[in-house]
């Protein structure tokens, strides 16, 4: 089933109902009405400063359900009522469930075919495994005491380890959102209807060009652009939620190329697309990769024009991290989200790494410690 870009007064319509369904539930809570608003006001708060203060005017509906982002379970969802509740314990505490975490980055594999200039995981890329199935299921079912909306499987390359994958999505039964950061590689027609019918809700597919030389060498493999189209292609088809994750390095931070790069991605029919900006770690540890301010700007406009003008209504709706990091913090870092690399050691994110939790197997303590530490870039978030 294709995917509906949503805009406008749809969006408007469905915006009214969803702070309504949010009042209800703090008022179920608080048994307050004055509170109940207040708890609602503080969510409008965050929004704007996550998504700036101009209303983001889209929604993607797919398959009876409407969604956000690649990150925000779906409206009306048993996930996205915990999703909201734990939003309104940072106002003032419920007497609700929620889940601990929103999202969960777990690197299961250092298996890869690419090699990547921006690889966070380059050092241990292709190294001898260290994570063994029972391992990964030893520590879901740690991290399942504290509860999550989403685990997010990544590597090197997840789709290296298929039958752990469907392993994997047999285990967590449809209790979470479960998807995939891949370069695209095994997502054949085949895998990805099987995919599908195990429960994988979407694919994170990294495109970090819209043209095919430029992104094959980034990604250091010639068949990598065709396993990027083709996989989309076929995830699509599979009924499978579809978001392109671009690196956007200095070469291409500028108004023409993303411009481009959008244009491509709404001709594949993707849901999403995910802004990352360069950082100096892994394979760029090292390297002048950061973007200037002047490039930031840029970005932050173009992530602002494409949700929000009436023009750009039928293009995928733009996530980019950096927008309400340099606002607000970083959600992840043990706030609301981690990340689990390829030895099982958590981790604040994806970009930053820390030893200070190898060896030691002590979930809670290692959560507390990752807290305790914060961001390092971006700092604790502000909420």
């Amino acid at each position: 089933m294709a995917i509906k870009i949503l805009f406008g007064r749809q969006v408007f319509a469905f915006r009214v109902k969803m702070r309504w369904y949010i009042f209800i539930l703090a008022l179920s809570s608080y048994k307050n009405p004055i509170t109940a608003i207040k708890g609602l006001m503080y969510l409008i708060k965050i929004r704007k400063n996550v998504k700036g203060k101009k209303v983001i005017k889209k929604l993607v509906y797919h398959e009876g359900a409407y969604y956000f982002g690649a990150y925000v379970p779906p409206w009306n969802s048993k996930l996205f009522k915990h999703f909201v509740i734990d939003k309104l314990n940072k106002f003032k505490p419920t007497n609700l469930k929620s889940n601990r975490f929103n999202n969960i980055f777990f690197a299961i594999t250092k298996k890869c075919p690419l090699q990547c200039a921006h690889c966070f995981e380059w050092d241990e890329l292709n190294k001898k495994e260290v994570l063994e199935l029972d391992k990964i299921f030893e520590i879901l079912k740690n991290l399942e005491e504290f509860g999550f909306n989403q685990l997010i499987l990544s590597g090197g390359e997840p789709m290296t380890r298929l039958k752990w994958v469907y392993k994997i999505l047999s285990h967590l039964k449809n209790n979470v959102n479960c998807w995939i950061f891949t370069s695209g590689y095994n997502l054949n027609r085949e895998n990805a209807i099987k995919l599908k019918n195990e429960g994988l809700k979407g694919v994170f597919i990294s495109l970090d060009h819209y043209e095919k030389e430029i992104h094959n060498e980034f990604r250091g493999n010639e068949k990598s652009y065709n396993w990027v189209i083709n996989g989309v292609n076929n995830a699509n088809q599979a009924g499978l939620l579809v978001c392109l994750s671009v690196c956007i390095t200095k070469e291409m931070a500028n108004k023409k190329d993303l411009m481009n790069y959008m244009s491509l991605a709404k001709k594949l029919g993707v849901a999403f697309v995910q802004f990352l900006e360069p950082k100096a770690v892994g394979h760029f540890k090292g390297k002048d990769v950061l973007l200037n301010d002047t490039q930031i700007e840029l970005l932050e406009d173009v992530y602002q024009l494409y949700n929000t003008d009436k023009d750009y209504k039928k293009y995928p709706i733009i996530m980019y991290h950096g927008y309400h990091q340099r606002r607000i913090g970083c959600f992840n870092a043990g706030h609301t989200g981690l990340y689990i690399n390829t030895d099982g050691n958590l981790n604040a994110c994806p970009f930053c790494h820390s030893d200070e939790n190898n060896g030691n197997f002590n979930i809670k303590e290692q959560i507390n410690q990752i807290v305790e530490r914060g961001c390092v870039e971006y700092g604790a978030i502000e909420m």
